[in-house]
């Protein structure tokens, strides 16, 4: 990651990091199993680069929802009209 970092700043290119992933990996989490690539996330929050972290937005349209079911999670997987906002998160923002 270091490298293609290097590699933007030398080329002045602009570097946008989006984290996705399939739904067994969101079910879990809504599930609430901890994430496999916690430490890679906190990580990639430290750098200077916006993150968009489609895990943490699931989550947080999950967390927001009224309902809790099935049906809600397959809403969020594959396509809540509430899904399109995403927010890029930057450290200090």
């Amino acid at each position: 990651m270091e490298r293609v970092e290097r590699f933007c700043a030398d080329n002045g290119m602009e570097l946008l990091f989006m984290l996705s992933y399939g739904e067994d990996v969101i079910r879990s989490v809504l599930d609430g199993s901890d994430r496999f690539d916690q430490g890679f996330v906190d990580w990639l929050k430290r750098r200077s680069h916006p993150v968009v972290d489609l895990c943490e937005s699931f989550t947080n349209e999950f967390e927001h929802s009224t309902l809790r079911s099935r049906h809600v999670r397959a809403e969020i997987l594959h396509g809540s009209p509430h899904a399109d906002r995403q927010r890029l998160s930057r450290p200090g923002r």
